[in-house]
């Protein structure tokens, strides 16, 4: 499991993680969620979007959290582990 780090993607981002599996066809896959606050639910989506990740839900876990949390769950494939963690980490 990979914890990403809390300045990923330009947003004030609680630490989230990130799990890898190698795919029988050579690709390597990756699931996870991070922390978004309410203003960085845009800008967050549009780093994943643009590098190519999926996001699978966007949810809350608490009704009366301040400010408001929400987990953003993501899914991704590429060639390597390595390139898959420079995305992750807005390095690529």
């Amino acid at each position: 499991m990979y914890r990403l780090p809390s300045t990923a993607h330009s947003c004030r981002r609680q630490p989230g993680w990130a799990a890898f599996k190698a795919l029988p066809d050579g690709t390597v896959l990756v699931m996870g969620d991070t922390v978004v606050f309410e203003d960085e639910i845009t800008p967050a989506m549009d780093a994943a979007f643009a590098h190519g990740l999926e996001i699978t839900a966007l949810h809350n876990h608490f009704a009366f959290d301040r400010p408001p949390a929400y987990f953003m769950h993501i899914r991704g494939q590429a060639g390597t582990s390595t390139s898959l963690a420079r995305i992750l980490n807005d390095e690529s």
